[in-house]
């Protein structure tokens, strides 16, 4: 058919995240909304596209790094309980920015 299927791990999408923001200096909000329009391609896969979008939104919206937002996405859809010591992850429900 010709078409090509791809998978985005969780861990490159943190990475290519990173670069766009302390490398090229983009915008949170900006990176955000750009992977949200890349991820809804039908033959790009990743290992949970709700959660993604989810941890992308948070990430957009409040002040912590993108591998605390996907922890704070699974907790708010899949009710997983966060143990962290880092002080930015409590960042996911209290109303701070």
């Amino acid at each position: 058919s010709g078409k090509i299927e791809a998978m985005l791990m969780d861990f490159i999408l943190a990475e290519v995240i990173y670069v766009l923001k302390r490398i090229y200096k983009y915008k949170k909000d900006d990176i955000s909304s750009a992977l949200k329009k890349l991820l809804l391609y039908n033959h790009l896969y990743t290992e949970n596209k709700l959660i993604t979008f989810e941890a992308l939104e948070i990430y957009a919206d409040k002040n912590i790094d993108f591998a605390d937002a996907m922890l704070c996405a699974k907790k708010k859809l899949e009710g997983f309980e966060i143990i962290s010591f880092d002080r930015d992850i409590g960042r996911c429900s209290d109303g701070k920015s």
